[in-house]
């Protein structure tokens, strides 16, 4: 269906797509030019999916194009993430973030054989990651294989800025990434975002950054590995398969601390390897 979107306002910009206010109960999500009808598709209908197995997320609306752009009309919620709470609320973030580990719990009891492989999503992000060294790439994808499968529900890009705060409760959004495997691998993706993204919105002292990402990062991980502690040992088998593929993600403002990372953890890996 084709529309007009002069006169919708614009609320959000992101990475893969622009976010219009569409009615009084529904927004656009409208993705850039050149993304494929065949991924907005496919997140439509998992969104769809998801809403219907009764988890916290917007419900899906009809597809739309507007001059080449492909379009997903999703329910409005109101209220700010929780990235944007965090950081007006620095005092109340630890029961933020036990709510945020609690909804990824409760997001990984659900399975979804309907949604793409994890182990070929990251395989291809960690393939199309270019500034990885050829002996780089090869130690990720040959990590990737001696991890264990899963085919539980994975967000794929799980971080506090893609939950909102409705005055129903957090809300989920975005599963653009989402696919069906192992809950760990997608624990050590969103430790990865915790270490590397975006601060909390309002100006936090770059002395304070660091600091604060660690401490988030610990809250998260304690309260969600108190479900079984002894996925600790194959959280750390993640690390490297999952830099690799945040990397191929392309996202420019990560790229030097990836590479870094990616370095160091090859680099023990061989360590490991040749030990007596």
């Amino acid at each position: 269906m084709a529309a007009d979107i002069t006169t919708a306002a614009l609320v959000g910009q992101g990475r893969t797509a622009d976010i219009y206010l569409w009615d009084n109960n529904q927004i656009l999500k409208l993705f850039h030019t050149g993304w494929s009808l065949s991924a907005v598709e496919q997140e439509a209908r998992i969104s769809r999916i998801i809403h219907e197995i009764g988890l916290p997320v917007p419900a899906t609306g009809g597809m739309m194009e507007i001059d080449g752009r492909h379009g997903i009309l999703f329910e409005r919620i109101d209220g700010p993430s929780m990235l944007r709470q965090l950081g007006a609320k620095p005092w109340a973030a630890i029961p933020l973030l036990h709510v945020f580990a609690d909804l990824h719990v409760s997001m990984h009891a659900h399975t979804l054989r309907e949604s793409p492989s994890q182990r070929q999503h990251l395989t291809h992000q960690i393939r199309q990651a270019s500034a990885l060294p050829a002996k780089w790439t090869a130690a990720a994808l040959d990590a990737l294989d001696h991890l264990p499968d899963g085919n539980c529900l994975c967000h794929g890009d799980y971080h506090p800025d893609n939950v909102l705060m409705s005055t129903h409760g957090p809300i989920i959004i975005d599963w653009s990434e989402a696919t069906s495997g192992n809950p760990i691998a997608d624990v050590a993706r969103t430790a990865l975002i915790f270490r590397l993204g975006a601060p909390p919105p309002g100006g936090m002292s770059p002395l304070l950054i660091g600091p604060a990402r660690a401490v988030a990062q610990l809250t998260y991980m304690r309260r969600y590995m108190k479900r079984d502690p002894a996925l600790r040992a194959e959280f750390a088998a993640w690390h490297l398969p999952i830099a690799a593929a945040r990397l191929g993600a392309g996202i420019p403002e990560e790229q030097q601390q990836l590479l870094a990372r990616i370095e160091t953890l090859v680099r023990n890996r061989d360590t490991l390897m040749v030990a007596p």
